[in-house]
């Protein structure tokens, strides 16, 4: 059948030609706010004085830990002991990062936190570029965007994006049967143990 008359490859050249989905474009759009900061309404300050001016709008429905922060009731149980048999009281609190509108995750590491941001600005998971080390081998490198991509998951579990942390977590298991017969398969499984919820 000559290429012009085969159905599938008449379909496929005509997705090409179509313009971007709108996805693509809104994607686009929301990454061109992140790395602008334009109409910002939230700051999240990180290592080094790294800042990423966001969107409550984009932040606080894909994260029950940034919409708590934003909306400035964290559910905070009292320190003080049980009086007589009864369980300390909980009491809600309006906290420094909703009144001051910004966050300090200074302790997060600023690969992972701007993977993690970018991801909820355009649904991609960002890696660090493969370099070849001086022999020509990028195996090294591709052992640290699996480090890269654990962090990233540690961070998604921490801040309840659930979808971050269900792909980071299949990324990850990935590369567990890649590796699994390597050296950093220890130093690997040890920071799963320590950083990740059961």
């Amino acid at each position: 059948m000559p290429p012009s008359t085969n159905p599938r490859r008449a379909a496929a050249l005509h997705r090409r030609s179509i313009s971007p989905p709108v996805r693509s474009l809104k994607a686009v759009a929301l990454d061109s706010l992140l790395k602008t900061g334009a109409f910002s309404d939230f700051v999240i300050k990180g290592h080094g004085g790294r800042e990423w001016k966001v969107h409550k709008a984009v932040i606080c429905p894909q994260s029950s830990y940034f919409m708590r922060a934003c909306s400035g009731s964290f559910t905070v149980r009292s320190s003080s002991p049980p009086i007589m048999g009864k369980a300390a009281s909980t009491s809600l609190t309006v906290f420094q990062e909703a009144k001051m509108g910004c966050i300090d995750l200074s302790t997060d590491d600023v690969p992972a936190l701007d993977a993690l941001l970018t991801y909820m600005y355009n649904g991609v998971l960002t890696k660090p570029d493969l370099v070849a080390d001086d022999k020509g081998s990028r195996h090294p490198a591709r052992q640290q965007i699996v480090f890269h991509v654990l962090n990233v998951h540690i961070l998604a579990d921490k801040f309840d994006v659930a979808t971050l942390t269900a792909l980071t977590a299949d990324e990850f298991m990935y590369a567990v049967m890649r590796f699994r017969l390597q050296p950093v398969f220890g130093p690997l499984l040890t920071k799963v143990l320590e950083e990740t919820s059961p």
